[in-house]
């Protein structure tokens, strides 16, 4: 399809922009998704991130995850290239030309931005894009894998793409020796920045490098939002939170706001009903990062593309331009955050776009 735009383009005078490298990721282990109590500053601050603004529950416990091979696009989709897509009739515009604060023109009549990701665009949009390409937008899981890497345990994730170490990291509060697109990071501005200008936000995934997973704009995914008003469409669990006992923990945890003080009653909490036996690989988040870990001999689950969605929302993975240094932000930037989600038509955001995938 892609070569059909470009033919298409020729046909008109316009110069189609050069199509995005991929990375390809093959042959890949069951890799384990989420941090659990080494996410999000767990549990040394145990409500510090939980629920962040659109309340997702956080990845814990974590969960193997079994992947096809895929390729990911190297950077965020640009406004050079979706202008493109809108230019043959595939593409429908975004929902205005300003861009961050003191990017006006963002999107219209400049180069001075044609090389910075594309904003004010709908889940629908980003898809409608990705299929002209010949693509489609990435899983969250697919999405995790490339961030955090092939981890085989919780501790072995990579937390940020400069990340020198695995396992537990504090909070990003302060960064000023790290380029990369986060306001505490960037001198307190507020703007986005061209694809693949930061020097540290970049992925090695030694095939490739992949450019701006925790910083620049979040990015929406194919992968549906958790809904506690029915089962988890992507995982295939029964949320219903009167099949819990997390009560005396999550009181405990609300009261005293430290795990470590209400290990006693949340270590015997359990999640969803049926016996575990039967659904080894239930995600059951409890409303609160404290249920116990998979068995390590739970089947991988299979978080490969299936195309369909059924919930009501989608995941968005990464931190962006925009993110205050709050603490209860410190978190958006980690490989392992998911709490943000957008419905299919919701309105547009400033600081979220978004980057293609495919099947290998």
């Amino acid at each position: 399809m892609l070569a059909l735009a470009a033919c298409a383009g020729c046909a008109v005078g316009q110069e189609p922009p050069a199509p995005t490298a991929m990375v390809e990721l093959r042959n890949q282990k069951p890799f384990v998704f989420g941090m659990g109590e080494l996410g999000c500053n767990m549990p040394q601050d145990a409500k510090a991130c939980l629920s962040v603004g659109a309340g997702m529950p956080l990845s814990m416990p974590p969960v193997w995850v079994k992947l096809h091979d895929f390729a990911i696009d190297e950077h965020e989709v640009t406004n050079d290239q979706y202008r493109f897509c809108v230019e043959m009739g595939e593409c429908s515009l975004p929902a205005g030309n300003n861009g961050p604060v003191g990017a006006g023109e963002y999107y219209y009549g400049t180069e001075k931005f044609k090389d910075f990701p594309v904003v004010q665009v709908r889940w629908r949009q980003a898809g409608e894009y990705c299929a002209f390409v010949g693509k489609r937008l990435p899983t969250e899981f697919e999405w995790e894998r490339v961030a955090g890497g092939p981890a085989q345990s919780a501790s072995e994730k990579r937390v940020y793409p400069w990340s020198t170490h695995s396992g537990y990291e504090p909070p990003l509060r302060t960064c000023d020796d790290i380029d990369v697109n986060l306001r505490r990071c960037n001198s307190g501005a507020t703007n986005t920045r061209a694809v693949k200008a930061s020097k540290d936000d970049v992925v090695d995934t030694g095939n490739g490098k992949v450019y701006d997973l925790a910083g620049n704009v979040a990015e929406m995914t194919a992968s549906d939002a958790y809904d506690t008003k029915q089962a988890d469409p992507m995982l295939g669990c029964d949320p219903d939170p009167a099949l819990y006992t997390c009560g005396e923990c999550l009181t405990c945890l609300d009261t005293n706001g430290d795990i470590s003080v209400c290990s006693s009653l949340c270590i015997t909490c359990t999640c969803g009903a049926g016996d575990p036996a039967t659904k080894p690989n239930c995600y059951r988040p409890c409303e609160r990062p404290v249920c116990p870990r998979y068995a390590a001999t739970a089947a991988p689950l299979d978080g490969s593309y299936t195309g369909k969605n059924s919930g009501p929302s989608r995941i968005v993975r990464g931190g962006n331009y925009d993110l205050e240094t709050d603490s209860r932000l410190d978190c958006a930037g980690r490989s392992d955050n998911r709490s943000r989600h957008i419905s299919p038509d919701e309105s547009p955001f400033l600081n979220v776009g978004f980057r293609c995938a495919k099947n290998l």
